[in-house]
């Protein structure tokens, strides 16, 4: 997982906070989360990578090879 290998790498990550907010109780009455697929599937699939103000080219081309990594695997 893309996830995994960028934690091993020492690139920090964040699951998504969104998504479904039909599956949170507060929101059922607008409607049934099953009928929202997308959504659903962006809290299994959507992630975030820190992006500090400090960062520069070089962190961003070591972010780049480690995809590039992974998607050599």
């Amino acid at each position: 997982m893309l996830v995994q290998h960028f934690e091993n790498s020492g690139i920090q990550t964040r699951d998504y906070f969104a998504g479904n907010f039909l599956l949170h109780p507060a929101y059922s009455k607008f409607g049934k989360w099953e009928d929202y697929p997308n959504a659903n599937r962006v809290l299994s699939e959507v992630f975030f990578v820190g992006c500090a103000p400090h960062y520069d080219d070089r962190v961003f081309r070591y972010i780049e090879e480690k995809v590039k990594e992974w998607m050599l695997v």
